[in-house]
């Protein structure tokens, strides 16, 4: 739903933002939502989720699934704006007869460095905790999005 809603609102309200706005915007958002996703145990087992509860009615009673929807639901929404403006991005920069071959070498290129990423990450759970790899990787993508930004409008 958060990708749906992302493509709508991309296409509605969110076109005439520079795309390097808004995908940097995406990967600092996918950070904080990967940073805080390990920690929603203890965010839920707080007063905050305690006292909210006492104000809803009973049938809105907010618990952990509740939030960590809501998180992948923001998570969809970046992640959608990324996506499409990445490829909007080729389509525009690939002269019409090589679009189909740069996205050949795009999807071929994303499966086969994707692999590496991914064998490391189920090591490196394994040796310093899913939580720890996922902070990390939280705070790697902020930092990758805020050096981005930084780079894209000061130099």
């Amino acid at each position: 739903l958060g990708m749906v809603l992302g493509s709508i609102l991309l296409m509605r309200f969110w076109k005439n933002f520079s795309g390097k706005i808004l995908i940097n915007g995406g990967i600092i958002v996918s950070g904080i939502v990967i940073l805080i996703l390990p920690l929603i145990s203890r965010f839920t087992s707080k007063y905050f989720i305690l006292s909210l509860n006492q104000y809803l009615p009973g049938i809105l009673e907010i618990d952990i699934v509740h939030v960590v929807i809501a998180l992948l639901f923001l998570a969809g929404l970046a992640n959608s704006v990324i996506i499409i403006i990445s490829n909007v991005t080729i389509q525009g920069r690939a002269k019409k007869q090589f679009v189909g071959r740069t996205y050949g070498i795009v999807i071929a290129l994303s499966a086969a460095l994707s692999l590496f990423p991914i064998l490391a990450a189920g090591g490196l759970a394994d040796v310093f905790g899913v939580k720890t790899v996922l902070m990390t990787i939280g705070s790697l993508l902020i930092l990758l999005g805020l050096g981005k930004a930084y780079k894209d409008y000061f130099f």
